[in-house]
């Protein structure tokens, strides 16, 4: 990977998982990198700063920037500015006008320059697009990293992009049994629904139970597994 301006970066992430690796390949290829980090929530800003402070010497060239702020707050206060590489680690949900921010961030790119999407593909993600047809929320998007790519093919259908598949499998058979606890807080999570169980109105959360267990999963004797793929999308800038 080699980026037309020296590691200049802008992050929107969580606790910075996925960063961890972009930093370890760009320090070996850069001097000095500038490492914009991006994030509303306090808690997983700070989950950052402490990966920071832990990885201290090996990323000594590098420079960090914290803002705790939203994306699309940044852009505003920042528009003008360019850099050499965009990271959007698992945030596209969060985006409050996702075609007009996801084109935002192209623009913030130098000629040559990559904007990285990782986001969750597969039966989760298709679970996520079912639930949006009967909710709506102001602060999440129930979308997959295809929504993304249909953006691109429909504004720049010319651009150069790359995906690349990363396969996982969770055990969600215990979302079925009412009993469950763990199952509940699955399904809450999966779903993006606070107690879903409890305030899903019965006909829809029906719906969407036999939704996940016919399409979104498969069997393995008996247990069903839920594919919780997730993918990569490179675009880069001409």
């Amino acid at each position: 990977m080699t980026l037309p301006v020296e590691g200049c970066t802008f992050a929107f992430f969580g606790g910075g998982q996925v960063d961890e690796l972009i930093i370890d390949n760009l320090i070996a290829k850069y001097a000095n990198i500038t490492y914009i980090a991006v994030e509303p929530a306090a808690e997983e800003l700070s989950k950052f700063k402490d990966l920071v402070e832990y990885k201290s010497d090996k990323w000594c060239n590098v420079t960090f920037d914290f803002q705790k702020i939203t994306i699309e707050k940044y852009l505003e206060k920042n528009g003008e500015k360019q850099f050499g590489m965009v990271v959007v680690s698992n945030s596209a949900y969060h985006f409050k006008h996702l075609e007009d921010t996801t084109m935002k961030l192209y623009n913030c790119l130098v000629k040559g320059g990559m904007l990285y999407f990782t986001m969750g593909d597969g039966g989760w993600t298709k679970l996520s697009v079912k639930v949006g047809e009967y909710y709506c929320s102001s602060n999440l998007n129930f979308i997959g990293i295809q929504a993304i790519e249909d953006i691109f093919k429909r504004r720049l259908p010319y651009v150069k992009y790359q995906t690349k598949c990363r396969e996982y499998w969770i055990d969600v058979t215990n979302c079925f049994d009412e009993e469950s606890q763990s199952g509940s807080y699955k399904l809450d999570f999966f779903t993006q629904i606070y107690k879903f169980r409890e305030t899903c109105k019965p006909e829809i959360k029906e719906q969407l139970l036999n939704y996940l267990r016919d399409e979104c999963c498969k069997k393995d004797s008996n247990i069903l597994l839920l594919n919780a793929n997730k993918k990569d999308l490179i675009i880069l800038r001409d």
